[in-house]
Parts: C-alpha cells; sequence; structure tokens
C-alpha cells in the first residue's frame, strides 16, 4: 500500500509548530528554577535592548559638552541625562544603550571563532585519530601555551582599532584551544560507542555520523562555551579599553571606567565617581545575567527533564479540556 504523500505547505507548518513547541519547553525548564529565571530574563533583555540600540540617539560628538562632564543624574539639558554625563559629557544612559550592542558584537565574533575553530579541530582530532590526531592535538598545546592576555595586548597595540569585528578577532583568535581539547577528549569516548559503530557498519560517512551522533552529545557543552565566549569577549574588550590600548570610544564601558580612574583623577571627586559606580553595577548585572543562563542550560538538554516537562505540559492541556 503506498503512503500518502503530505502537501509541502503541511510539512512546513508542522516543522513551525514543533518548532515553536520545543522552544516553549525549553524556556519552561529554563524557567522552573530561580537562577534560571533570572538568567533568562536579564539575557533576553540585554540582547532585546541592544538589538533595540538604533531606535536610540547615537552619543557621537554632538552630544559632546565638556561643560556637562561628569554632570550628576539629572533631567536636564535632555531626559537622557538621566544616569549623568561621561567624560566627554555625552548621556551616560545612551552610552550603556550603545554599549551593549557594541560588546555584544564583539562577544558573538568572538564566540564564532572561539567555539567554531574549538568545535570542528577537536571534533575531526577526536574522530579520525592517527595521524591528524597528534598534528592538531600538538597545535591545541601550542596554543595552550601562549599567554593569551598578553598577546590579546601586543595584537590590541598592533591593530589599534575600536573596530568589533577586529576586537573580536584579537578576543576569540587564542580561545579557542581549551574547547578544542574537550570536544576531542568527547569525540575520542563517543566514537567507540555501539551507535557510533552501527552507523559506521550502514556505510554512513564521517561527516554524518559526526553530525548525527556525536554532535548531539556535545550540545550542552558547546551551548554553555558559546555564552561564556560572549562574556570573555564582552569584557575583555573592557578591558583593553580600560587600559587605553585602543582607540577611546565612549560606548565602549571600559574607556569610560578608565578616564574616572587616570583623567583627572575623576575617580576621587563626587562627580566622577557616580558614573564609575554605573558602569560597574550595570556590568555587573550583565555578567551575572551572562553566567545564570549559562548555568541552566544543561537541563534544556536533559532528554528525561524534557520528557517530564512535555508531560506535565500535555496533562494540564488534557484537564483544561475536560473542564471544557
Amino acid at each position: 500500500m503506498m503512503g500518502v504523500s503530505v502537501p509541502l505547505g503541511r510539512r512546513v507548518v508542522n516543522r513551525v509548530v514543533d518548532f515553536l513547541h520545543q522552544l516553549y519547553v525549553s524556556i519552561v525548564i529554563f524557567t522552573s528554577t530561580g537562577q534560571g529565571k533570572t538568567g533568562f530574563g536579564l539575557t533576553v533583555f540585554v540582547v532585546a535592548l541592544a538589538l533595540a540600540a538604533p531606535l536610540f540617539p547615537y552619543p557621537g560628538p554632538k552630544w559632546s559638552n565638556v561643560a556637562l562632564q561628569f554632570i550628576p543624574p539629572t533631567l536636564k539639558p535632555s531626559p537622557w541625562y538621566i544616569l549623568g554625563a561621561d567624560y566627554v559629557g555625552a548621556p551616560l544612559l545612551l552610552d550603556i544603550i550603545w554599549g551593549l550592542r557594541y560588546f555584544l558584537e564583539i562577544g558573538v565574533i568572538s564566540a564564532a571563532i572561539t567555539v567554531g575553530l574549538g568545535t570542528l579541530l577537536g571534533l575531526l582530532a577526536g574522530y579520525l585519530g592517527g595521524l591528524v590526531d597528534k598534528v592538531l592535538n600538538f597545535i591545541f598545546n601550542i596554543i595552550l601555551t601562549i599567554p593569551s592576555f598578553a598577546l590579546w595586548l601586543i595584537l590590541a597595540v598592533i591593530f589599534r582599532s575600536s573596530n568589533p569585528v577586529i576586537l573580536g578577532f584579537i578576543m576569540g583568535i587564542l580561545s579557542w584551544a581549551g574547547l578544542a581539547r574537550s570536544v576531542r577528549a568527547a569525540a575520542l569516548s563517543a566514537k567507540n560507542r555501539d551507535y557510533v559503530e552501527a552507523s559506521r557498519l550502514l556505510g554512513l560517512n564521517s561527516l554524518s555520523i559526526i553530525a548525527n551522533d556525536i554532535m548531539p552529545a556535545l550540545l550542552p557543552w558547546i551551548s554553555i562555551n558559546i555564552i561564556m565566549s560572549i562574556n570573555g569577549g564582552f569584557y575583555g574588550a573592557m578591558g583593553l579599553a580600560f587600559l587605553g590600548l585602543i582607540p577611546y570610544s565612549n560606548i565602549n564601558w571600559g574607556a569610560i571606567l578608565g578616564n574616572a580612574f587616570y583623567q583627572e583623577a575623576a575617580i576621587f571627586t563626587a562627580t566622577g565617581t557616580i558614573p564609575a559606580l554605573i558602569i560597574t553595577v550595570v556590568s555587573i548585572i550583565v555578567l551575572m545575567g551572562f553566567v545564570m543562563f549559562a548555568n541552566s542550560l544543561g537541563g534544556v538538554f536533559d532528554p528525561r527533564l524534557r520528557r517530564e516537562i512535555e508531560n506535565e505540559l500535555a496533562n494540564r492541556r488534557r484537564k483544561s479540556l475536560n473542564r471544557l
């Protein structure tokens, strides 16, 4: 008996519905704990505010006003000064909003390099083994022996740029080796398991086995590393600006902190302390949000927990229908 073919439109709708259902289950798992709720809420707020930055005025040269340097929080001469002003007299609130977008761009580029290289090379080394593993493992060890922070400083001085693409490259180019070693170890362990051997016997190629049999087990670890790599790029760029190793930009919070500490000892005045304190508090809140989000990711990839949540949601739907 020939099977009944499902129209393409119907298949697309079914996939979209399934995706939305899985997304809803993931959100339920995230928000099932206090840490998950806080991390999820803060991360969503930070990303949404960063994406919405173009809706706000850019704190460029037209906002610079020496007379407004480090003014305390006020609604004059504009409501944008509700958090006060930075060292050039621009509204600190706009610095924070545009800074979030700037740092997330750096973090995403850094994470793409770190996780992309680390996962790809780690999988190749662990699964292929032999000479490939020896060569790649040697490279991993060499990279890990290089003092990353010192090289970041050197690269920052060489490029001398505040471009987020360049800074993301600097943050990510030496951060992937540790992840590669971890992925390699996981791939070495997974390639000898029964289900992987069964795929080999079925004649599946290496790429298919890596993508379908090995990668799913690594998704929790890789996802956590994506969040932490974004976080690392975020605060690495702040550190370089604080040390004055990249051109000044008032949307880089590190530059604001650096000016508060080094320019005319502003940190020792009440007006200089306010922006430094606000930037520090905001940075800590963003850091806590990312860390809590990463810590809660493990549950999303737990099959047993997902089944429990899906069963609970199904029971709730049945009870609602019965009441009707």
